[in-house]
């Protein structure tokens, strides 16, 4: 995976209608000082520079840009706007400037630059395609996956006398051009493409009197788009450009738009991010719209690609300046031609994956070839999981992942007590913790997780290890009437990113449950994975990547069964003793407290979840403590609750040992037996 930050400028102005004074603080200050413009790999400016395109005004955002670069140690991509077309000849007593020179000063702002030690990117050969003098502004940039490329969408400007400005558009030459670039290239690459003027229409307030047109619109026709759009988006899809950078339009904007490429069912989605002005003044800005530019975090590689953009707003109060948090926006699109077939899901957080899961599966049940992927592997509890039509609390999920992988739980809190269902090894197939931690022939460090992570620490370096948890002994033996296990294995994906190794985990599902067992299964590979990082032998601890989930089948159910340890199952010898004295002795809460364990209990038991021993515990203690000292109607009710707990276990037993509708039989009677002494509690 490739990670790339982009600290994205537009419609800087410098000249008469400058923000900046010249003798005050300049723009630089609240960009540097930003928290959040940090390990910038490149710096773009979409144009508009200058308010006129004097050399004066090339000279002083050259040396802005230079500082900038400079400060931040990144490369730069500019490419030039309407503003940067000089239009002086268009007033009274100037000279008359030739169409092919009115980005001249432009061009020279480039050189200045290259000769302050700026790298501004290269120039692509075009020396096979007639490209004008102002077509040939065409500059790229580049690292490892990703390749971002600049248009002048302005070297159409000023071609005709009674017009300064439109229509813009880009040549069939420059296309001819672009295309010689990207010949031969990776297709899995992150492409960015950076020009100064719009792809769509905005959603703007009225800026003058209505030009030709429908009167009542209230608006102006906004014959600044680019005119021939259609013609760039098509070539973006067929091209593998995934992102858009403009300015121009004064107004932050982002978009996510698909485009079909003319083959059977395939399409392309491309990311648009438009920049507010970082330097004009208030009179030029719509609506007080404040100063503003993007921090673009941009994440490409084979499974897709990801936009998540930081609006960064320039605050000024009492003569000083700084960067504030304006608002954010996510889009992502696929790193090569996206195929229906495929079902994929991506989020910064689980919590925003999840989110967007919940919302694709609303009136689905079941979807093929599932595909998710959170970038922080650290665990957010989504608020959109589910169990049985309700919000799922984040300590259900910590419960259902407590029974799923005992050898992940910090059993401090319990006492360091683990309880197990007798017989489940063989019977059961949520057997997670079991398959991936089980020594072999009790030598140390030899389970298959062990046997993982050391994979990924030998002389040879691998960078990928596997550990699969299908048994065929027992997943694929005769008479044995359970499904084979829904995760089937778990890769381990060593990675680098900025010069330090960055480990990520891949889990491969036959069956995932999506309302609630995909969030326990997030929980379990976070933990997962900060166990691998931390024991993985390694000259340096590897920074934590991103879980992906593969699945070939993925439903969304409104009564997942649950797995889940209930509180009887998780409480103290100790506490259960103390909890039944008091209620022993006639103590109302001490009473209601046990009563709503067992009702827990009962509802969180299961054919998957059959435990036995919180309630064989609470039967063996309380009839110990019972035999003495209860007469009449609370002997009697302490023995019917002894009495139905210890029918409650024998079902469970025979559930364990059971097939199919036999198991499900006793599981239910088990259900019966504890409501009962739970209601006897009463």
């Amino acid at each position: 995976m490739t990670e790339l930050r982009v600290l994205h400028l537009s419609d800087l102005h410098f000249g008469a209608r400058h923000f900046f004074p010249a003798d005050g603080e300049s723009l630089l200050q609240p960009i540097i000082d930003d928290p959040f413009v940090r390990d910038i790999g490149l710096v773009v400016v979409s144009g508009d520079l200058t308010w006129s395109a004097t050399q004066e005004e090339f000279g002083a955002c050259a040396d802005f840009v230079a500082d900038l670069s400079k400060e931040l140690q990144a490369r730069v991509l500019v490419v030039p706007g309407n503003h940067d077309v000089d239009f002086a000849d268009r007033f009274a007593g100037a000279r008359s400037i030739p169409f092919e020179a009115r980005q001249n000063s432009f061009r020279s702002f480039l050189t200045q630059l290259r000769k302050m030690g700026i790298d501004v990117g290269r120039t692509p050969r075009t020396r096979e395609v007639p490209l004008s003098r102002r077509e040939s502004l065409l500059m790229y940039q580049q690292g490892a996956g990703w390749l971002a490329v600049g248009v002048n969408t302005a070297a159409t400007l000023g071609r005709s006398e009674d017009s300064v400005e439109y229509p813009v558009a880009l040549s069939s030459a420059v296309f001819a051009a672009l295309d010689n670039l990207i010949l031969g290239r990776s297709t899995n690459e992150a492409r960015i493409l950076v020009c100064h003027h719009h792809l769509f229409p905005f959603v703007e307030p009225r800026w003058g009197p209505t030009a030709g047109g429908d009167s009542e619109l209230g608006m102006k026709p906004d014959a600044s788009l680019l005119a021939n759009s259609g013609q760039l988006q098509a070539w973006l899809a067929a091209n593998g450009f995934s992102l858009v950078l403009h300015g121009h339009k004064h107004v932050t904007h982002g978009r996510l738009d698909r485009v079909w490429t003319g083959r059977e069912d395939e399409s392309r989605e491309v990311v648009v991010v438009g920049a507010g002005s970082a330097g004009v003044d208030s009179t030029r800005r719509p609506d007080s719209e404040p100063l503003a530019y993007n921090v673009i975090d941009i994440y490409a590689g084979n499974s897709g690609f990801r936009v998540k953009t930081n609006v960064r707003k320039i605050d000024y109060q009492q003569g000083r300046t700084r960067s504030v948090d304006g608002f954010r926006f996510t889009a992502s699109a696929p790193s090569e031609t996206s195929l229906r077939s495929i079902n994929y899901f991506h989020g910064e957080t689980s919590s925003d994956c999840h989110s967007a899961v919940a919302e694709a599966m609303s009136g689905v049940q079941l979807i093929r070839n599932f595909v998710s992927v959170f970038e922080q592997s650290t665990y957010v509890h989504p608020q959109s999981l589910t169990w049985r039509g309700e919000p799922a609390a984040p300590s259900l999920v910590e419960s259902a992942f407590a029974a799923l992988e005992p050898h992940l739980v910090d059993t401090s809190s319990t006492a360091g007590r683990r309880r197990t269902a007798r017989g489940r090894d063989l019977n059961f197939q949520l057997q997670h913790s079991s398959r991936l931690f089980r020594s072999h022939l009790g030598l140390p460090r030899s389970s298959p997780f062990d046997v993982a992570v050391q994979a990924l620490t030998t002389s040879q370096g691998a960078r990928r290890s596997f550990v699969g948890l299908f048994r065929t002994e027992i997943d694929a033996a005769p008479f044995v009437e359970a499904p084979p296990p829904g995760l089937v294995g778990v890769q381990f994906v060593l990675d680098e990113r900025n010069g330090r190794r960055v480990l990520h985990l891949v889990a491969v599902f036959r069956h995932l449950e999506l309302s609630f067992w995909w969030g326990v299964n997030a929980l379990e590979m976070s933990r997962l994975l900060q166990r691998a990082a931390h024991e993985a032998q390694l000259d340096q601890p590897p920074l934590l990547g991103s879980i992906t989930f593969f699945a070939s089948m993925a439903g969304w159910e409104d009564d997942p069964g649950l797995v889940a340890k209930a509180d009887i199952d998780v409480l103290s010898t100790e506490d259960l003793t103390s909890y039944l004295a008091r209620a022993l002795a006639g103590n109302l809460e001490a009473l209601a407290l046990l009563r709503k364990m067992l009702i827990q209990k009962a509802g969180f038991t299961n054919a998957a979840n059959v435990e036995t021993a919180g309630l064989d515990d609470f039967r063996a203690v309380a009839a110990g403590m019972a035999g003495a000292g209860l007469a009449g109607r609370s002997k009697r009710m302490w023995e019917a609750v002894i009495a139905e707990l210890a029918l409650a276990v024998v079902a469970l037993d025979a559930a364990v040992v059971g097939p199919g509708m036999a198991r499900a039989d006793s599981v239910e009677r088990a259900v019966g037996h504890i409501n009962t002494a739970a209601l006897s509690l009463g």
